[in-house]
Parts: structure tokens; sequence; C-alpha cells
């Protein structure tokens, strides 16, 4: 039988179709990977885009928080705060004192050795320990601020103006009650509990800037070091698309006028897109 050396029909139709099969899986493996690549240049590039409007929200909040300044404390009750609460409603702002309560590294061992602040350090630290704060001068532990000092290389005290100052060190309206009442006891208030619960009352229902009445001490008494009517530190969150922000902001004393706040700076931020989340939650569901 004669043989001419040459695949026949079949043989070669065979081969043409696995061949074209790979051309198309290698077609259609580039045409989903420029698909691929051009989504994800369109996700960057929202990213980016959502994240400068986030910014901008931001960075409005950081020039209207300054009206806080002119409040003479802050509660959920002043009008710096429904202000800026009804001006960001959309955004589902939220503002939350962040340096009220027991800042373990500023205060002094006469004061953190007083058994009341003692069990609260020791059995509700969630919530009466702070980690913002600025060190008040008058109750500030010698070793801390060496350490302070140490750290940025200083001696003069007017130089770690802010860090420390005398600006009272919480605001008595985010205070939980059992921390006045460990405060009160600490300074040797008398009634300390009765008065601690009649004060905490008192600032869910009004703006309370006076309380040396109620406690029947003097304007000037070494408690008010501890204890004042602003806040120094501010955490601020809200929404933008599908951003998520948090931020935190300082509140500068005014050195010339005792009590009073001069400006406000955003010391943190934060931003976190939130498309990557609700992939991950669509993927799982």
């Amino acid at each position: 039988m004669y043989e001419s050396g040459l695949p026949d029909k079949g043989n070669i139709s065979a081969s043409a179709l696995f061949i074209l099969a790979i051309l198309m899986a290698f077609c259609a493996g580039s045409m989903m990977l420029l698909s691929s690549t051009k989504n994800y240049a369109a996700r960057l590039q929202t990213k980016d885009s959502e994240y400068g409007n986030a910014f901008e929200v931001l960075h409005r909040i950081q020039k209207d928080i300054g009206i806080l300044a002119e409040d003479p404390a802050d509660s959920p009750l002043s009008s710096g705060l429904q202000t800026l609460a009804a001006r960001y409603e959309g955004y589902g702002l939220q503002i939350r004192d962040v340096s009220s309560g027991i800042h373990i590294r500023f205060l002094n061992d006469g004061l953190l050795k007083k058994e009341a602040i003692q069990r609260l350090i020791q059995f509700r630290p969630e919530e009466n320990i702070v980690q913002y704060g600025w060190a008040n001068a008058n109750i500030i532990s010698e070793a801390a601020r060496n350490q302070i000092r140490r750290s940025f290389a200083l001696t003069d005290n007017e130089k770690l103006f802010p860090l420390i100052n005398t600006f009272p060190a919480t605001n008595l309206h985010y205070l939980s009650e059992e921390c006045l009442e460990a405060f009160f006891s600490a300074y040797q208030i008398k009634k300390a509990r009765e008065k601690a619960a009649l004060i905490f009352l008192k600032t869910k229902t009004e703006l309370v800037t006076n309380i040396e009445d109620v406690l029947e001490i003097k304007k000037d008494h070494e408690l008010f070091n501890l204890i004042g009517y602003k806040t120094t530190f501010w955490e601020v969150t809200f929404h933008h698309s599908r951003c998520t922000v948090r931020a935190v902001f300082c509140a500068i004393p005014d050195r010339k006028n005792a009590g009073k706040i001069e400006s406000y700076r955003l010391i943190e931020r934060n931003v976190v897109y939130d498309f990557e989340k609700e992939t991950e939650t669509i993927i799982r569901n």
C-alpha cells in the first residue's frame, strides 16, 4: 500500500482544532486580564477621588471646630458641639472626648496611690483610663516631667508648652460618676459620693460652669488642676461615600487667658476605604 508520508486529513483537522482552542483560550485570558486591569485602574481612580472628597470634608471640620473655643464649657448640650453635629449630620459625624479620665502617665504618685483612683485603675480601666491629654504642671510627677524634657532635649519649661501647661486636665461633663467621686475623694472633698452623684446628674441636663459652691471649696482649690469644664482632645469620626475617617484634634490653651482655648490642631488622621470591606462581605455571602 502506498503511503505519502503526510498526515491524513483527520489528523490535520484535530491539530488545527487543538491549536485554535489554545489560541482562543489565550485571547480570552488576555481579554480578561485587560478588562481586570481596566477595572482595577478605574477602582483606583474612584478611590483616589473619594479619598480627596473625604479629606475636603475633614478640612472643613478642621476650620469649623474652632467654634468650640467660644463656649464656656464643652458638653453634648453646648452650642458649639450641637452646631457641628447639625452641620455635618449628613456625614454621620461623631465627636468624642478622649482626654477626660485617669491619665496614668501624667498624674503624680500622690494622686495615683489614692485608694479610690487605684480601684478604678484596677477594676474599671476601660471606662476611666485615657491615653490622650496634656500634662498639667501642678499634678504631673517629676519622673514624667523629666522624661518629657529628655524626649524633646529641652530644659526650659516654657518651651515644653503646650505638652506641659496649667490647663485643667479633664472635663467634668465627660467624667464617669465613679471617676468624679474618686477625684473628689483624692482631694478630701466632704461627702464625695453624694456630691459626685449630684454633679453627674446636673451635667446630663445643663451646662455646668461652677461646682465650687456645691463642693464648698474656693475657685483656686487645687482640685481644679485636675477638673475643669473644657475638653483638650477630641476624636472625630465621619463617613463620606465609601470612606470612614477618624481624626484627633487637640486644644491649644490660651496662655494669656486661663481656662480659655486659643485654637485646635489636627494631630492624627486615618482613612479607611470601605469598598474592600463591602466586596469581602459580598463574596462571603
